[in-house]
């Protein structure tokens, strides 16, 4: 889905709580796609660091055309929530 959405996304944001992956990703993307992409780092929970995201992509592109979430669909995470947690969650393939 994601290489489908770059037809319609002119330039993809990704965001994780490890800015060196994020950019790195971003790089992957702008040279297998041929399209801008840009990389931040950004703790979604953390609600200084969305505002400050939100900035940053508005002020350098104008506006938000869409937005694509998997921050909860990552299974490292989920288990590791789980074990904090003790909270049952489901890994999907």
């Amino acid at each position: 889905m994601g290489s489908c959405m770059l037809n319609l996304l002119p330039t993809p944001i990704l965001v994780d709580l490890n800015g060196e992956s994020a950019e790195k990703s971003a790089t992957y993307i702008s040279k297998n796609f041929s399209v801008s992409a840009l990389g931040v780092k950004t703790d979604i929970t953390n609600k200084t660091d969305v505002e400050i995201l939100y900035n940053t992509v508005f002020n350098k592109f104008g506006r938000i055309d869409g937005l694509i979430n998997n921050a909860a669909n990552n299974p490292q995470m989920e288990r590791s929530q789980k074990k904090r947690s003790g909270a049952d969650s489901k890994t999907f393939p």
